[in-house]
């Protein structure tokens, strides 16, 4: 998506973290955010506290390669990466790793998978941090981008957003 982003043969990447802007650095970001997620801790421990990435330093941590907050967040931190997440969780589940990361609704979908034993596995309070995500644009596509982010902060205020977000849970 990216290569096709940047040689302008789709419109825009729907969501993005912030830092989407310095791989592709012609695209155009949407200043309005798409959706703010929360990154939870996954884990089999009983004993870990979450106070935001540093208090993740003293763990291995397994993440998804490909993904980009990692490399941000994560880099000073004892990290193994893995191709899928429902290989992280399996990471997980086998205690070669201490912690994996991620956003609630990917995490759900693999973790309640009839093909995935979770027990044990759970969720830690509070979240790790919140991430923005964003809508980039191919730069040929300026007017577009200017159109979708007006038409997004509208459906916003007017409170239609939200309800699209609470019809869809």
């Amino acid at each position: 998506a990216t290569y096709l982003l940047q040689h302008g043969k789709i419109h825009a990447e729907l969501s993005r973290i912030d830092s989407y802007k310095n791989k592709v650095e012609t695209a155009i970001k949407v200043e309005e955010p798409i959706a703010s997620f929360p990154f939870h801790a996954y884990t089999l421990s009983q004993d870990i506290r979450i106070d935001g990435w540093d208090s993740l330093k003293p763990y291995k941590i397994v993440y998804v390669r490909g993904y980009v907050f990692p490399k941000i967040y994560l880099k000073n931190h004892n990290t193994h990466v893995v191709n899928s997440v429902k290989a992280a969780f399996a990471f997980i589940k086998s205690k070669r790793a201490d912690l994996y990361i991620e956003e609630i609704l990917t995490a759900t979908s693999v973790l309640n998978s009839p093909d995935f034993d979770s027990t044990g596995i759970k969720r830690l309070e509070p979240p790790v941090t919140f991430l923005n995500t964003y809508t980039f644009f191919s730069s040929k596509y300026s007017d577009y981008a200017k159109s979708y982010h007006n038409a997004l902060v509208e459906i916003k205020e007017k409170g239609i957003y939200q309800k699209i977000l609470s019809e869809t849970q």
